[in-house]
Parts: C-alpha cells; sequence; structure tokens
C-alpha cells in the first residue's frame, strides 16, 4: 500500500505551471499597446536571447497561447495529470485514495497558476485575464521562465518513468531552479 500525504500530492503534482505571487504585481487593467514590453512584442527575439545566454536552441518558438479562466483550468489539469508521477502498480495507487489527492492538488495547482509549458503541444498557456493585469517585467519574467522549460524539454532527457519520490524532487528543483535562473 502507497501512503501519500496531501504535501506529498501537491509535491507530485507540481509541474511547470508557474504560481505567481501576484497581488502586489496586478495592475487594474490591461496595458494599452504601446506600454507592452519590448520583449513580449517580439517573443522570437527573446527565445533567441535566452538560447544566446543558454548555448541551447529551439528549431522553432513555442507558441503563446492566451485562453480564458475555463480553458486554462482544463487544459492544465490535463497537462499535469499526464505529467503526474505515481508508483508503478497503478491498481494499489488508485485504491490507497492517492490518486483522488494527486487530482485534487492537481485542480488546487491549476487555480493557483498563470502559465505553463505543455511539451505535448508545444505551447505556453497563459491564463489570459489573470496575465494581462500582471505589469509588463513580470510577463517578460513568467513567459521567459516558460520558454526556458521549452528549451529543458527539447535539450534534456526525459525522467525515468518510476522515480523514488526523493528522486522526483531533486529532479523538480533542478528544472525550476535553472528556469528561475
Amino acid at each position: 500500500t502507497h501512503t501519500i500525504t496531501m504535501a506529498s500530492a501537491l509535491l507530485l503534482a507540481a509541474g511547470c505551471a508557474h504560481r505567481e505571487s501576484i497581488t502586489a504585481d496586478l495592475q487594474p487593467s490591461a496595458p494599452p499597446a504601446a506600454d507592452v514590453p519590448r520583449a513580449l512584442r517580439s517573443p522570437t527575439e527573446m527565445m533567441i536571447a535566452l538560447g544566446d545566454v543558454r548555448g541551447l536552441y529551439l528549431p522553432k518558438r513555442p507558441a503563446l497561447v492566451p485562453v480564458d479562466d475555463a480553458a486554462y483550468a482544463d487544459a492544465c489539469q490535463r497537462n499535469e495529470r499526464a505529467r503526474a508521477w505515481h508508483p508503478e502498480n497503478e491498481a494499489d495507487w488508485r485504491a490507497s485514495g492517492a490518486a483522488a489527492a494527486v487530482d485534487a492538488a492537481i485542480r488546487t495547482a491549476c487555480v493557483a497558476t498563470i502559465a505553463f509549458y505543455e511539451r505535448s503541444g508545444d505551447r505556453v498557456v497563459l491564463k489570459r485575464d489573470t496575465f494581462e493585469r500582471l505589469r509588463g517585467g513580470k510577463q517578460v519574467e513568467l513567459v521567459a521562465r516558460e520558454f526556458v522549460h521549452a528549451i529543458q524539454a527539447h535539450a534534456l532527457p526525459s525522467p525515468p518513468a518510476h522515480m523514488s519520490t526523493d528522486a522526483r524532487r531533486a529532479h523538480d528543483a533542478l528544472v525550476e531552479g535553472d528556469a528561475t535562473v
């Protein structure tokens, strides 16, 4: 039997969707087009600059896909379920209640996130209304982080399907830490 706590479920479910402390960085309304940060006016240039810094390049930039809250929640949950780690024995995992805990953690995490990189669609999905209310610098930071995740997804080998919880946490810390630098 596999025992899982809610905290472990959150860690296991956590992917590259980024939660931001956005309260102080929200603007009352979306900025006029002239106020959009230069980096966001040319995401391809941003991707090239990231490639120059990291020495890794992608053949094409992932699409930026702003969606409404409902579509974001659906896409985020599908992405995180596809990425969620669990023990090898699926039946035992589901019977233990761990699958339900991870599913609840995924739903909670997707409510709190603003953006994520989706490898299967090679796209950065943005929670449109929340993203538009972020100040320009936070928008650039968020998109840059997700572009780094795109570079990682193409440049690094995929982690093994079955990893210990500690190994998964170490891997996630490496990936998230790299995207933050």
